[in-house]
This record gives structure tokens, sequence and C-alpha cells, in this order.
């Protein structure tokens, strides 16, 4: 009787804990579709909030900047499409870094840190396809990366510079956990 009593317990348990282990499907599959709307908007942010942010931030600064330095160089915008794109990168780290140190939810998600990813498949891909040379003696590395000329500024802008602020905004929000302040529930005094 003890023994079909314990073999009944342990085939409800397993019963149990088979229905308990499925029971959390719809809960994962929601949490996944969170992670990826998080790093949906993370990578919008990324790609396309900030380099719009940055050209406000320059266009609001313009005036000072005419102060301090020459005068083609602000009025035709070249800070804007400067190599490698510094000025966004800058804004699109402080922008990950700031977000990261002061919102417990948006910021704190480690999913951010892999905001580079399509934007480098983009780049990859768009470096892949390019069959053309316009510049004679000048790579495709070059006309992505270096080159001044009208036609490679167009396409750094779809490609080099989106992977550039994803990368910065990656590189600030990882920064930004990593010093994050602690909260008010987390303060490892309560005991």
């Amino acid at each position: 009787m003890f023994r079909s009593c314990v073999l009944l317990c342990n085939r409800c348990l397993r019963c149990v804990s088979t229905e308990a282990r499925y029971a959390d499907i719809p809960m994962r599959t929601v949490s996944r579709l969170g992670k990826l709307g998080i790093w949906l908007l993370q990578l919008l942010v990324a790609t396309l909030a900030v380099p719009v942010a940055t050209a406000l931030l320059y266009y609001s600064f313009k005036p000072v900047l005419l102060i301090f330095t020459s005068d083609s160089f602000v009025r035709t915008d070249a800070i804007l499409s400067l190599r490698l794109f510094p000025f966004q990168a800058m804004v699109a780290f402080g922008c990950a870094w700031r977000l990261a140190r002061n919102d417990e939810n948006l910021g704190a998600d480690p999913v951010t840190r892999f905001v580079w990813i399509a934007p480098l498949i983009w780049w990859l891909f768009l470096i892949a396809v390019r069959q053309h040379q316009l510049v004679p003696g000048e790579t495709r590395w070059q006309h992505f990366l270096w080159s001044r000329s009208a036609d490679a500024l167009r396409i750094q802008i779809i490609s080099t510079m989106p992977l550039i602020t994803a990368l910065a905004y990656a590189l600030g929000n990882y920064w930004g956990n990593r010093r994050r302040r602690p909260s008010c529930g987390t303060d490892g005094d309560q005991e």
C-alpha cells in the first residue's frame, strides 16, 4: 500500500512538474517579444534619433561655434560630415550612458548592448554588393570609411553612420551600466 502511494505521488509530481515546465511558455514568449521590442526601440534610438538629435544640437549651438571657429567650416556644416562621424558618436555614447545610469527599465536591459549587430550586417551587405568603382584606385573600405567624394558621403550616411552611432550607443550603455548608481532598495544596508 505504501509503495503504491509513493509510486502514485511520484507519478503526480512528474505530471505536475511537466505541466509547470510548459505552463510558462506563453510568459517566455512574451518576455522574448518584449526583449525584441526593447532591442528594436533602442536600435531606432541609436540609428535614427541620435543623428537627428545631433543635428538639432549642432544647429542650436551653431551661432556660438561661428564665434570660435572658421566661418567656412561651420557654414558648410562640415562638423556633421567628418570622417567616421565623431560628433554623432559622442552624442550616441552620451545618450546611452545617461539612459543606462538613470533608467531602471529601458537603460538597464542587456539587449541594448547588441544594437550594433543589425547596422553591422547592413554595412557589410552594402560593402558586399558595391560593384562599381567611382574613384579610380579607391577600395570598398576606403569608399565606405575614408572617401570624401559626394557619392561616398551619401553612402556613408546610410551605412557607416548608423554603424558608428550604434557601436557608440552600445558602448555607452555598457559603460553606464557598469557605473550605475545603486537604487534605493538595493543599497545593501538593509537586513
